[in-house]
């Protein structure tokens, strides 16, 4: 083979790896510094699933109409959240795009955004059932009811 059609392979079998090796790392570029400036902080108020506190909340959106929700935002949502994306002033963030299963619909003029996940993707919701005490049974008396009859007990 010549030494040209084996650089040209060569260049193929890195271009191929790099293109397996893209999904898993589809949030590495949001870790540059330069590259958190270009996002764009959104107010949206959220609704998952259908039911929502009709509160706004903080999103970052990125380029390809990327959205990322802050960790805190999850946990109110019970989403289980995908791996982290970036952290940025602290607080970790999350695609929402990551989540395995979301349908993500942001209606500009309304300023929401709607997220239909999975049962899956939820945080379990669990019910303790405690008796409740009630207190001393007030004890039994003698009473009467007046009506237009007289009537004793």
């Amino acid at each position: 083979m010549s030494r040209r059609l084996l650089s040209c392979w060569s260049s193929v079998k890195v271009v191929a790896a790099l293109a397996a090796a893209l999904p898993a790392t589809n949030h590495a570029w949001a870790a540059d510094p330069a590259a958190l400036e270009l996002l764009d902080q959104v107010f949206l108020v959220v609704t998952v699933n259908g039911t929502g506190e009709g509160e706004a909340v903080l999103l970052l959106r990125g380029p390809r109409g990327a959205v990322y929700a802050p960790g805190d935002a999850l946990a109110r949502w019970r989403l289980k959240p995908p791996a982290r994306a970036f952290e940025r002033e602290g607080q970790a963030y999350y695609s929402l795009g990551a989540i395995e299963g979301a349908k993500i619909t942001i209606d500009e003029t309304a300023q929401t955004l709607r997220l239909v996940v999975p049962p899956g993707r939820l945080q379990p919701v669990r019910l303790a059932y405690e008796p409740v005490d009630l207190g001393p049974m007030t004890p039994n008396g003698s009473g009467g009811f007046l009506n237009y009859e007289v009537v004793g007990a």
